[in-house]
């Protein structure tokens, strides 16, 4: 049988023994008294042959700690009262108030504790309820070796005490006993105030947290407190348990001052001082624990671990240890120290020292530490994580590296540490390596330049054939400049000083795996002032949103930028001030009036995912209620098509050179729905409750190949006038209806005054995008917006064209009918204005007879206007003020007219046309 001193003692070590004596607050001694403290027995007591839940005189050699009773415990999981559960002594909660420096304590006893019988104790503070462990048995036995006392200070703070015992016993031969179960406490005022406080260590790193504990007693508490934790006379903190970085090296001695509720006052000087030493820039750089060679024992696989040091101030090699871990008990399995390493290659500051071990074990998991004086540095671990159980790392969680070896690995290889930079965690594991203890890494740059441009042809930042001036270090300023073809992908951690992304320019790093120590830039450069025209309606607006999280609108746009942001209940826009923040992942209208102008957004970290819940739907226009302008908020583009959306309509719409963009994850005028940095985009929430997400996940390179759509029937409908273009679409899906289809359907969003506009009609909306179902006989109306009178096309495309689907055009001003298959583009001449009654598609040509060809063609040299007619018709010149200069009845064939250089207009029954004469 095992025996063991199992005293537990839960009074913190530093407070002092208080030599006055102490009120007992409540007491239990299984005496039967009527003032003991009061509980309850969860079962009711039982004595029945061996079974005992009771207060008893004796359990064989088990006797009372004092007096002539305790409470026994023996064979617990028969069916005399007990079972296999936990027994439970429930007492009283204690009322604390008027006493400090309070204590619980008790007796207890156990004799051949076997797996399964435990001693346990659950404690409410306040009613915070604290676990506590007294003794747990195990194969063979386990006995306390006599009566154990176990102790718990209880903080001043506390007001209400409440104990339960446990017990859980399985056997006939175990016995076990609690005795003498009590709290004492001091009466407010009866001691001295004292100061007092412990600090967890006395030596350490700059900037490492050490973290005191108040330990005053006596006096009239509550205390305040007032911490000097470098002793320099300034109050650093009032909290019980502060915890202090010191950036400093030097020997502190800490101070705490106590004023308690009487006003007495005490001070407490640490008497140890806390030694704060810089950090040592030390690292394991290189790992060999296995390959394919241990097949054959007789060949020298060179399983090691190789150390860098980086300063030569902290050179003393048998200040570091390097530790060998057990993952299975975690455990060292071996040690030494660097004076026994080999000295390999002195890099710049950098020392490489390398050691080979007999054998390194295989993993799943085991781990190696490495410590400088006995505080660790790293604790690493290959194949798996575990917690150090002792040695240097003991009560850490080791970090696995990722990088793995097997018994395939060919010999000679390792893995090793890759990346840019001067610390351990500016690099990345890589396996398979071939090996280079005692030299630097393949892969691994120690130095770096202090500027640096991407340049690249692949998106691998670690190439240095990417850049103009060597791969960036955390020393480094990084520009991704306008114009390349393609921009860096991060997929390892990587360091830089500052990064500048200039218009165009983008960083794919949807793991947050970029770490600049200052700043991120993000320049754009918009266009500013109004159309050729002057006219404030034709002004140049942009939709944009801030790539980087703490942006001021006057921090990034010149001071006469005019900022909206769109307000969905009243479905209107309001303005921003200088002041406001543009919030990550909203989007903003910006008008620059006086003319082009380079926005700046700037600040230390890039935006991480966002979600937005339950976006309004209130809008008074019911049709086009539910529409928010968002924005991308990522230092790259975004594909529309990877937001996680829930009641939210499926297409997107951003604005460019004065009119809408759409994309509804099959069709549309934005390419492949991939939305470009910094720009704002709208989408409509179908519901009340709704939901979208912009995750990093959602990152995508501009330049990313569309495979998305599937083969549909779709319909391409362009309008094109002078440098302008707008876009309609319209798709056949069987499970699309004639209604709205939010899945589907995009409405039509205005443009502005100068911008040409098509758009199909249904059920009194107007559609960007149109899916509906096969019908033969629907027709679909298109309409027309013409910034000024003029010639404008229709051009139709799409993959509907190669399919079998009649598909015609009719023009109701003219009355013609072009099948669209056979002459895709049309163009006419059309006043300006709104028209939604000339044009209309449908699938088959009935009410008006076909034109095959044009009913007239027109030739003009020198002054000479050429008529070419196949059909009889009434021909009319007009003058651009509307008088005639000429006008035929009935007119076939050819017909010429001279005219003086001007703008005219020729007018039939079927169209009109504007005619210029030079």
């Amino acid at each position: 049988m095992k025996k063991v001193n199992l005293l537990i003692t839960w009074i913190i070590s530093s407070i002092p023994l208080l030599l006055a004596a102490q009120d007992t607050l409540v007491q239990q001694s299984f005496e039967g008294a009527a003032t003991a403290w009061s509980y309850f027995a969860d079962p009711p007591p039982y004595n029945i042959t061996e079974d005992i839940w009771d207060t008893v005189a004796e359990i064989e050699d088990l006797a009372p700690y004092q007096g002539s009773l305790f409470w026994g415990i023996r064979d617990l999981d028969n069916n005399n009262g007990g079972g296999n559960f936990f027994h439970k002594l429930l007492f009283d909660s204690v009322n604390l108030a008027g006493f400090t420096n309070c204590s619980l304590s008790l007796r207890y006893n156990a004799v051949a504790f076997d797996a399964g019988d435990k001693l346990h104790l659950d404690l409410f503070l306040d009613g915070a309820e604290e676990h506590i462990v007294l003794l747990n048995g195990a194969s063979g036995g386990v006995s306390t070796d006599g009566w154990q006392e176990f102790l718990y200070a209880i903080p001043d703070s506390i007001a209400i005490c409440a104990v339960h015992l446990k017990a859980k016993q399985n056997g006939g031969t175990d016995r076990a006993g609690w005795d003498q179960l009590m709290i004492t406490g001091f009466p407010e005022g009866a001691v001295p105030l004292t100061a007092s406080f412990s600090a967890d260590k006395t030596f350490t790193f700059c900037h490492e947290l050490v973290t005191f504990e108040n330990l005053t007693w006596g006096g009239t508490p509550p205390y305040t407190l007032s911490w000097d934790f470098d002793h320099n006379g300034t109050i650093d903190d009032t909290v019980p348990h502060p915890q202090y970085g010191y950036a400093t090296p030097g020997r502190y001695y800490p101070k705490l001052f106590v004023e308690d509720q009487e006003g007495d006052t005490a001070s407490f000087i640490l008497p140890t001082p806390i030694e704060i030493i810089p950090q040592p820039r030390a690292w394991i750089n290189e790992i060999h624990y296995d390959d394919m060679s241990k097949k054959d024992p007789s060949k020298d696989t060179n399983e090691g671990v190789e150390v860098v040091i980086g300063d030569t101030t902290f050179l003393h090699l048998p200040n570091y240890t390097l530790s060998l871990y057990n993952g299975h008990n975690g455990k060292v399995y071996q040690s030494e120290t660097l004076d026994h390493f080999t000295v390999g290659d002195t890099l710049e500051a950098f020392h490489f020292f390398h050691h080979f071990f007999g054998s390194l074990q295989n993993g799943a998991p085991d781990g190696v530490a490495l410590d400088y004086l006995g505080k660790p540095l790293t604790f690493l671990s290959y194949e798996g994580t575990f917690e150090a159980t002792n040695g240097p790392a003991e009560g850490l969680w080791s970090t696995d590296i990722g990088a793995t070896e097997d018994a395939s690995t060919p010999v000679g290889r390792s893995i090793q540490c890759q990346g840019v930079g001067e610390e351990g965690h500016h690099f990345y594991w890589t396996s398979l390596v071939e090996e280079t203890f005692g030299h630097p890494n393949i892969g691994q740059f120690l130095a770096w330049p202090a500027q640096t441009t991407w340049i690249g042809t692949t998106p691998h930042w670690l190439s240095e054939a990417n850049w103009d001036n060597g791969i960036p270090g955390p020393g480094t300023e990084v520009l991704l400049d306008a114009g390349e073809a393609v921009y860096p992908t991060l997929s390892q951690q990587q360091w830089c000083k500052t990064l500048t992304l200039n218009e165009g320019a983008y960083l794919l790093d949807s793991t947050s795996c970029l770490h600049p120590s200052q700043q991120i830039t993000v320049n754009r450069w918009l266009a500013g002032g109004t159309s050729a025209t002057s006219d404030p309606d034709h002004a140049i607006y942009h939709f944009i949103g801030s790539p980087l999280p703490h942006c001021k609108a006057i921090d990034v746009l010149p001071p006469n930028a005019y900022v909206r942001a769109y307000h969905e209940p009243s479905q209107s826009w309001v303005n921003l001030t200088g002041s406001d923040f543009l919030l990550p992942g909203k989007g903003y209208s910006v008008y620059l009036p006086s003319a082009n102008n380079q926005l700046t957004f700037s600040d230390s970290l890039p935006n991480t995912d966002l979600s937005f819940h339950n976006l309004s739907l209130s809008g008074s226009n019911l049709d086009y209620s539910g529409f928010h302008l968002l924005s991308n908020p990522f230092l790259s583009p975004i594909d529309w098509d990877l937001l996680p959306k829930e009641q939210v309509a499926q297409t997107v719409y951003l604005w460019h050179n004065g009119d809408y963009l759409e994309w509804n994850g099959l069709v549309g005028s934005l390419p492949g729905g991939i939305i470009p940095v910094g720009q704002g985009f709208f989408v409509q929430v179908t519901d009340a409750q709704n939901h979208i997400a912009i995750p990093p996940t959602a990152m995508v390179p501009d330049t990313a190949p569309i495979y998305k759509s599937e083969e549909l029937p779709v319909l391409t409908i362009a309008l094109l006038w002078e440098e302008l273009e707008d876009n309609a679409f319209l798709a056949f899906k069987e499970d699309a209806t004639s209604a709205f289809d939010p899945p589907y359907d995009a409405l039509k969003l205005s443009g502005q005054a100068h911008h040409p506009e098509v758009y199909l009609i249904q059920n009194d909306l107007r559609y960007a995008i149109c899916f509906t179902h096969t019908d033969s006989v629907a027709e679909f109306y298109l309409g027309i917006k013409a910034p000024q009178e003029g010639d404008y096309t229709l051009q139709f495309g799409g993959p509907i064209l190669s399919m079998e689907y009649p598909l015609f055009l009719k023009d109701l001003y003219t009355n013609n009918l072009y099948d669209i298959r056979k002459t895709p583009v049309h163009e006419f001449f059309s006043f300006e204005g709104t028209f939604e009654d000339r044009f209309v598609i449908t699938q088959q040509p009935v009410g008006i007879q076909e034109a095959e060809k044009e009913p007239i063609r027109i030739t003009q040299h020198e002054g000479l206007l050429t008529l070419h007619t196949s059909q009889c018709m009434e021909i009319t010149i007009l003058s651009i003020t509307g008088q005639v200069v000429e006008h035929r009845q009935r007119h076939c064939g050819t017909y010429k007219i001279p005219l003086p250089p001007g703008i005219y207009l020729l007018k039939t029954e079927r169209f009109i046309r504007k005619l210029i004469i030079l």
